[in-house]
């Protein structure tokens, strides 16, 4: 990567390494998000946690780094993924505190000082790795917190068939409930699953989900550790658009990995499905004629045949009628109308290209955020 991979409208900082969302809440009106950070370069090494907020879903806010590795301190090798809770007179930061590797790490909790989630307190430990008795874990990581017959509880991610199951998220909807996890597997980040199932009390009084189903949630292959949380309209989520290939020589201001559109959760059966938040159409101009070739390089792509093709560097992708495609350079999302969304990252690509089907497509320039 040796020119910068900038997204015009999914969340990216200015610089450096993006990947994980953590910490996703709705407090006073607006919409924080905080992810995994490196700023200081395009590469997965120094992990902070970056911070955007938004009063609309549409336009976003970049603060300064939230936090970052305290030196001698339990998360002096990397703030890894987590979570905030609203607390009512203030918010925590719940996350995975890295000492020297991810087999030395614990749980540790900060607490924001100020309204805008802007500055917050040194690290505190509040968990580590079992290391004897019944439960052995060699890896443990990515809280999340859920609330079940009126206590709070905490889940983590752990060394599993998948070698490790990473950032699992648990979240009730229409009556159900939905497990989360991204699959680590044979060294390779795969994909994200959700186990779909009802939620009862174990005679010890803790929550057990019974699974009666589940599918990957995103058919695409670049997609990895979303994250959910709830807001006034129920679940949101966001997940990681995983950026491929080695930084190389990048340069100084080198960008690498965003964050996908905001999404809503419903079920269909036990599938967990998702569509793209409502007020995300305050991006759209008006429609442009619609011909095979260029495309803008922000743009939204309806389909209103079975035949409409986009083309990038390497990657073709067909659109089913009623689906929907967002294009913002190497990044692709689409949206069907009755299957998983697909994401993808198609590097080389500045703009997709409409190579059959103009006349089923309906084309709009998608605003950019900067």
């Amino acid at each position: 990567m040796s020119e910068p991979s900038r997204a015009g409208f999914h969340i990216q900082p200015a610089e450096g390494w993006t990947n994980d969302p953590n910490g996703m809440v709705f407090r006073d009106g607006r919409w924080h998000v905080f992810f995994q950070h490196n700023p200081a370069a395009a590469v997965h090494t120094d992990i902070h946690w970056g911070h955007v907020s938004s009063d609309d879903l549409v336009t976003w806010q970049e603060h300064p780094v939230a936090f970052g590795p305290v030196a001698g301190g339990p998360d002096q090798g990397g703030c890894w993924s987590g979570v905030c809770l609203d607390l009512g007179d203030r918010v925590a930061a719940v996350y995975t505190g890295i000492v020297t590797s991810a087999v030395d790490s614990a749980v540790c909790v900060r607490y924001a000082t100020d309204p805008d989630l802007d500055a917050w307190s040194d690290p505190v430990v509040v968990a580590t790795v079992p290391g004897s008795g019944e439960i052995q874990v060699r890896e443990m990581r990515d809280p999340f917190l859920f609330t079940w017959a009126g206590r709070r509880w905490a889940v983590l991610g752990a060394l599993a068939p998948a070698e490790i199951w990473e950032c699992p998220q648990l979240v009730e909807l229409d009556g159900s409930w939905a497990l989360l996890v991204s699959l680590w597997r044979d060294n390779q980040l795969e994909h994200t699953v959700a186990a779909v199932g009802s939620m009862s009390t174990a005679p010890d009084g803790s929550p057990q989900l019974s699974v009666r189903g589940g599918a990957r949630i995103d058919d695409g292959r670049s997609l990895y550790a979303p994250q959910v949380a709830l807001d006034p309209d129920g679940p949101w989520f966001l997940g990681w658009v995983m950026q491929v290939g080695d930084p190389g020589e990048a340069t100084e201001d080198a960008v690498a990995g965003c964050l996908t559109l905001v999404r809503r959760l419903h079920l269909d059966g036990d599938r967990v499905l998702s569509r793209v938040d409502m007020r995300q159409a305050g991006v759209l101009g008006e429609p442009v004629v619609a011909e095979e070739g260029d495309l803008p390089a922000y743009a939204h792509v309806a389909a209103a045949g079975d035949a409409v093709t986009l083309r990038g560097n390497e990657l073709s992708v067909t659109l089913q009628r009623g689906a929907e495609a967002w294009l913002d350079g190497e990044v692709l999302e689409v949206y069907p109308p009755d299957a998983p969304p697909r994401t993808y990252r198609d590097p080389g690509t500045a703009v997709w290209r409409l190579t059959e089907g103009a006349a089923e497509a309906t084309v709009r320039v998608v605003r950019p955020r900067r």
